[in-house]
């Protein structure tokens, strides 16, 4: 008994010990003590000293005051690059930078070794910011500096990431062959600067380096250049704004398929420009031009051969094309509308109804063609139009002399109507077949709902030509050309409301578009000037004057 108490009190006494244990533990949490938010700091005593002369070591150590890691190694940028790939390693709280017993190191040169913001704490990743490491194989440290912005051309964006490279050779070549003399990385305002350059002459060209190698892959790569060499010395501050252009490729025949008898399709790396049919085993009626391809129309006949042969002149470039046909390619279906210059079933007042097909057309049976006009049967709104043949209607129908797959409609309509164009089984023909029972819908869109733009233009170079696009959510409405003159007015009319923009071209080799630089034959790319425009409202005018300002 006497040890049964004594055993019911010692459980009591834990179980309220235990009790005011937990009580205690609700009051507050135990925590790690504030945030560490500052940067390891480096023991310059125990890290091989900074901005050395006659620099011949191999290898580099930067100690800190606290344990480290390297984060995203490819932040660490050497200028002049390296020929070989250096062993960067993370040893407790020191960097072991080592260079690779088979590169040799350039005479009199200043060397940085950039680590950016790849050096953090262990614990918090603190970056020690922009750290850099800089010596000199020769007897002083050079301190010139190069700067200036990096911008896309046609956007004029800045562009950040952009490797921008001086080379001391003024070889075109060089880009192709070698790394760059000193080099440096563009930000997010496409702003850089390179620093610790000697004084000289060099060659500076901006760079997307995609692959990483400091050479120009013109194929996948945008580039920027200065048109001569710079003089960087003490004397003068040099700063530079480059533009990046991805350059055209070569012109070839990119692709070519045959995916139905009597239609070859041939895709170009750059916009045709003229092209003309040497000889070929088939007969060829019609070649359609989309600029950056050619659909070439051809005859199969009832005996089809086994492969088909063309020699084909484009771009002033000939290629020969062959095509295995077989008989499993299946034969061109009946011609079908394609599209038209209806605006959302609008035809504008002074236009002619323009409407596409999906083949060349050879034959128009108008007595097939009937435009019906929408008759009132009742005032509900929620009725459906109903159509009639207006037999008092007077409408010409006929082919596009230069574009045979295009037929034009003329007619008198009236804006307070809708119509409908019925296309009877047989009415439009081609060389492949004749149309299904088809139909389009339109209607004539009111003078009052449009406007008009006005544009001034001065100071233009009376030698030149100038592509004016009138724009609208970056599609293009509609194009103008000025040549050979210093100002001129000129009209963009039938707009519908809206906010519009104005893009002028300044077109130096007068091909109709703006063209990119070319590296190789010292082009820069055309120049190019933006113009917002106030918002245009119904039946109004809006002018403006435009100076032309581009060097």
């Amino acid at each position: 008994m006497h040890r049964y108490q004594e055993y019911f009190k010692i459980t009591v006494l834990f179980l309220l010990t235990s009790a005011g244990l937990w009580s205690c533990a609700k009051v507050g949490t135990l925590t790690g003590g504030p945030q560490d938010k500052k940067s390891p700091q480096q023991d310059t005593l125990n890290s091989t000293k900074n901005y050395q002369l006659r620099f011949n070591d191999r290898e580099i150590v930067l100690t800190f005051d606290e344990w480290i890691e390297l984060k995203n190694q490819n932040q660490v940028l050497v200028s002049p690059p390296l020929k070989k790939p250096p062993k960067i390693e993370v040893k407790g709280k020191s960097v072991v930078f080592s260079l690779p017993e088979e590169e040799v190191l350039r005479d009199s040169t200043t060397y940085v070794i950039n680590f950016g913001n790849s050096i953090v704490d262990f614990n918090e990743a603190n970056p020690v910011k922009d750290y850099k490491f800089i010596f000199s194989t020769g007897d002083q440290i050079d301190s010139l500096s190069f700067s200036g912005k990096v911008i896309e051309t046609f956007t004029y964006k800045p562009m950040e990431n952009i490797t921008v490279m001086l080379y001391d050779s003024e070889r075109d070549s060089i880009v192709l062959e070698e790394v760059p003399y000193y080099f440096a990385k563009s930000d997010k305002q496409g702003e850089f600067r390179i620093n610790n350059i000697k004084k000289g002459l060099f060659k500076c060209i901006a760079l997307e380096d995609k692959d990483f190698n400091y050479l120009y892959n013109a194929e996948t790569e945008k580039i920027g250049f200065m048109d001569s060499m710079i003089l960087i010395d003490g004397d003068s501050t040099v700063s530079a704004e480059l533009e990046l252009f991805l350059a055209n490729p070569p012109f070839r025949l990119a692709d070519k398929t045959l995916k139905a008898r009597g239609k070859i399709s041939l895709k170009t790396t750059q916009p045709v420009e003229k092209y003309e049919l040497v000889k070929s085993n088939q007969s060829i009626t019609y070649f359609q031009n989309f600029r950056d391809s050619l659909i070439c129309w051809y005859l199969p006949g009832q005996n089809t051969l086994d492969s088909i042969y063309m020699e084909l002149n484009v771009n002033d470039i000939t290629d020969t094309i062959i095509l295995k046909t077989r008989n499993s390619t299946p034969a061109l279906a009946n011609p079908k509308i394609t599209g038209s210059n209806l605006m959302k079933g609008m035809l504008y007042p002074e236009d002619t109804l323009k409407i596409s097909w999906s083949q060349p057309i050879t034959h128009i049976n108008h007595e097939g063609i009937l435009i019906l006009e929408n008759v009132k049967t009742s005032t509900d709104k929620t009725a459906q139009d109903s159509f009639a043949i207006d037999t008092s209607l007077s409408f010409t129908f006929m082919k596009d002399s230069f574009l045979k797959h295009q037929i034009w409609l003329r007619g008198s309509f009236n804006s307070d109507k809708k119509y409908k164009i019925r296309f009877l089984p047989g009415a439009i023909s081609s060389d492949y077949g004749s149309n299904d029972s088809l139909y389009l819908d339109f209607q004539l869109e009111k003078s009052e709902n449009f406007g008009t733009i006005a544009c001034h233009f001065e100071k233009l170079d009376s030698t030149s030509q100038y592509i004016v696009h009138l724009t609208q959510q970056n599609n293009v409405v509609s194009k103008k050309v000025i040549r050979d003159t210093s100002s001129q007015t000129i009209q963009f009319r039938q707009l519908l409301p809206g906010t519009y923009k104005l893009e002028v071209i300044l077109d130096h080799n007068r091909n109709g578009r703006w063209d990119p630089g070319d590296y190789f034959r010292k082009l820069q790319p055309e120049k190019k000037m933006d113009i917002a425009l106030e918002e245009l409202r119904k039946n109004w005018d809006i002018e403006t004057t435009i100076k032309w300002d581009k060097e």
